[in-house]
C-alpha cells in the first residue's frame, strides 16, 4: 500500500510539474508571438526615424552653406539677395527630430518575460532609446536659441514682423543680413543645429544596426528601404581615394601631424585612420560610424588630388591634400 501511495504521489507531482511546464511553454509562446509583433512595429518605427533623421542632418548642411555666404568677406548684396529667404528661414524656424517610441514602450511592459534572443534585442533597443534624452535636449536648446533671436528681432526690427506675416524677407532684411548682429545669430543657430545633427546621426547609425539585428532574429527577409543601409559601396571611387592625406594650410587649422589621415579598405569598407590611432568608418551616404572619437568626417568627396570634408560647425571645410 505504501508503494502504491508513493507511486501515486510521484505521479501527481510529475503531473503538476508537466502541467506547469506546458503552461510556461504556452505562456512563452504567447509572449514570443506578441513580442515579435511589437518588434515588427519597432522596425516600422526605426524606418520612420531614419527617414526623419535626414531633416536635421541636411538642415545643418544647408545652414553651414548659408553661414559660409554670410561670413565671406567678399560677399555681395546679390549673394545675400539670392539666399535671403533661406537665411530668414534658418533664423526663423528650428529643426527638430522626434524619436518614435510606441513599439519600445509596449516592449517595456513584457521584456522580463522574453526569451533570451528577444531579450538581447530588447536590451539593444533600450540602449538605443537612451539616446533620445540627448536628442530631446538638443531639440530644446535649438528652439530656445531660435525663440530668443526671434523675440529680440520682433522687438527691435519693425520689418521682421512683416516678414513673419508674409513669410518672406522685406527689403530691409538685406542690409541687416550683412550686419554683425545677423552673423552672431547665425553662429548660434548653426552651433545648435550641428549639435542636433550630430546626435541625430549617432541615433541613426545605431538604429540601422539594430534594425538589421531585429530582422535577422525574427526571420524577416523582406527587402529593406535603401536608406536603411549606411554601408560604403566599395568600388572604383574608393580605390581612387586610398592613400595618405594631410590637412591643407588653407583651412582654419594648420597642418599638424594629428590631422594627417590614411584611407584604407578592409572587408569592403572604407576607413580613415589618424596618426593618433583614432579610426572612423566612412560610408556611402557620407555618414560616419565611430570606432574611436576623432576629427569629424561627416561628408566627404574627392576633388582631383585631395578630399574635401564637409563640416558640422561654423568652422570652414577641411581640405585634405593627398601626400606623395
Amino acid at each position: 500500500m505504501m508503494a502504491f501511495a508513493l507511486v501515486e504521489v510521484v505521479m501527481i507531482v510529475v503531473g503538476i510539474v508537466m502541467a506547469n511546464q506546458l503552461e510556461e511553454q504556452k505562456e512563452l509562446r504567447e509572449v514570443t508571438e506578441v513580442a515579435e509583433v511589437l518588434f515588427r512595429e519597432v522596425l516600422d518605427d526605426l524606418e520612420e526615424d531614419c527617414w526623419a533623421a535626414f531633416g536635421p542632418i541636411w538642415r545643418n548642411r544647408s545652414d553651414n552653406g548659408l553661414a559660409d555666404i554670410l561670413y565671406n568677406l567678399e560677399r555681395t548684396n546679390q549673394d545675400v539677395v539670392e539666399n535671403a529667404f533661406s537665411i530668414y528661414y534658418m533664423l526663423r524656424f528650428p529643426a527638430e527630430f522626434d524619436v518614435n517610441t510606441e513599439g519600445y514602450d509596449a516592449l517595456v511592459k513584457l521584456h522580463e518575460r522574453l526569451p533570451q534572443d528577444l531579450l538581447e534585442l530588447y536590451q539593444k533597443l533600450n540602449s538605443l532609446m537612451a539616446k533620445n534624452e540627448e536628442i530631446l535636449e538638443c531639440n530644446r536648446r535649438y528652439k530656445d536659441i531660435i525663440y530668443a533671436n526671434m523675440e529680440h528681432n520682433i522687438k527691435t526690427l519693425p520689418w521682421w514682423n512683416r516678414s513673419t506675416h508674409t513669410g518672406k524677407p522685406e527689403p530691409e532684411a538685406i542690409p541687416w543680413m550683412m550686419s554683425e548682429e545677423c552673423l552672431a545669430q547665425t553662429h548660434l543657430v548653426v552651433d545648435v543645429s550641428s549639435q542636433l545633427a550630430g546626435a541625430t546621426e549617432r541615433f541613426r547609425v545605431g538604429a540601422i544596426d539594430l534594425y538589421d539585428d531585429i530582422k535577422e532574429v525574427i526571420g524577416d527577409t523582406s527587402e529593406s528601404p535603401g536608406y536603411m543601409d549606411y554601408g560604403f559601396l566599395y568600388d572604383s571611387l574608393s580605390l581612387s581615394m586610398l592613400g595618405s592625406y594631410r590637412l591643407s594650410d588653407t583651412t582654419i587649422f594648420d597642418s599638424k601631424g594629428k590631422w594627417d589621415l590614411t584611407l584604407f579598405e578592409d572587408d569592403g569598407l572604407l576607413f580613415a585612420s589618424y596618426e593618433g590611432g583614432d579610426t572612423l568608418r566612412l560610408t556611402r551616404s557620407g555618414y560616419r560610424q565611430y570606432a574611436f572619437p576623432g576629427p569629424l568626417i561627416e561628408l566627404y568627396f574627392p576633388e582631383e588630388e585631395h578630399i574635401k570634408v564637409a563640416k558640422w560647425t561654423i568652422q570652414k571645410d577641411w581640405v585634405y591634400l593627398k601626400s606623395d
